[in-house]
């Protein structure tokens, strides 16, 4: 039997060892979402295949264009690793006193582009309330009132967001509005995500465990080969139902973070999570998605001949021999 001393220290180093998965996982999904080739796979996985099965694609694939640079650039302004790994379970004060875990992984700040927003979006507003009209031809007569030098830059902002604008100015104030758009990064970076649920980080564990030990073993360090592993791990992850149930509870608190928009944010989510994710199951396959990202050559058996792998929005030529 253990003693009491034995079983604290063998709390502590599950605490700790809990504590280094949640740091690494974070530092991982960091990586990742400063990549600009997974920002685009993810748009583009959602624009070719999630609008196609919901029957609103031109609205559907513009939001995508749209919101989904903004929602991960706002996800990575708003967290810190302090915060990520600040669940009941998962990290102590103590582990997290470390200054640089505070430190947000993305720093932003507004320019010209909010006051712009701010100017399309008070000219719709106080211009609604007493006639109807488009809210997009409101927009573009108050950039006719602006000097020239503006007016162009002002119609050309409302034809960028023109689908976000139209979508969401009925719901949303000005500052979320332009939050929104990611005009400006502020305010939507004052907005904090919700710390990791200890669920998820327990699930990661085994993954992250035996990934690290594959390369601890003797595995290659190859880009190509570390890219394979952790695409096996992932798919493994993703095709789990617990951390399937785990994401779409952390999703729905962030949209309960969001003034305003809560209840439609959770009507996107509950829509399109089970479809990304079946998606996300089919399209994890780590020699094509690897070769796709352009870290893997693509190679085939030489009788095969040229052929194609379809990735979302991507069309990769696989000819014989890796040439």
């Amino acid at each position: 039997m253990l003693s009491s001393a034995s079983a604290a220290a063998a709390s502590q180093t599950q605490s700790d060892s809990l504590c280094s998965t949640c740091l690494t996982t974070v530092r991982i999904l960091d990586d990742i979402l400063c990549d600009i080739d997974a920002t685009n796979f993810m748009v583009s996985l959602v624009e070719k295949d999630v609008c196609a099965l919901i029957g609103d694609s031109p609205k559907c694939r513009n939001l995508a264009e749209g919101l989904l640079p903004v929602l991960i650039q706002w996800f990575r302004a708003g967290s810190t690793p302090a915060r990520l790994c600040s669940a009941v379970g998962v990290c102590s004060a103590a582990s997290l006193a470390d200054p640089t875990l505070s430190q947000p992984m993305l720093a932003v700040a507004d320019d010209t582009q909010c006051s712009m927003c701010k100017f399309v979006g008070n000219t719709i507003k106080d211009t609604a309330v007493s006639a109807e009209a488009d809210a997009i031809d409101i927009a573009h007569q108050g950039c006719d009132k602006l000097p020239m030098e503006l007016a162009d830059g002002c119609d050309k902002y409302i034809d960028k967001y023109e689908v976000i604008i139209s979508t969401f100015i009925d719901s949303l104030d000005v500052e979320q509005l332009c939050a929104m758009t990611g005009s400006c990064p502020e305010t939507w970076a004052a907005l904090r995500p919700a710390s990791l649920p200890a669920s998820f980080i327990l699930a990661m564990q085994p993954a992250l465990a035996r990934y690290q030990a594959a390369l601890a073993g003797g595995a290659s360090n190859d880009a190509c080969d570390v890219c394979q592993m952790a695409v096996i791990e992932a798919h493994s992850l993703i095709a789990n139902p617990t951390v399937q149930q785990d994401l779409l509870n952390y999703t729905e608190a962030i949209c309960a973070g969001l003034p305003t928009y809560a209840a439609e944010c959770k009507v996107y989510v509950d829509q399109y999570a089970p479809v990304l994710f079946a998606l996300l199951e089919q399209y994890l396959v780590p020699q094509q998605l690897c070769a796709s990202l352009g870290i893997c050559h693509a190679t085939v058996q030489k009788q095969q001949g040229a052929r194609k792998a379809l990735l979302p929005g991507r069309t990769l030529t696989l000819r014989a021999g890796g040439q």
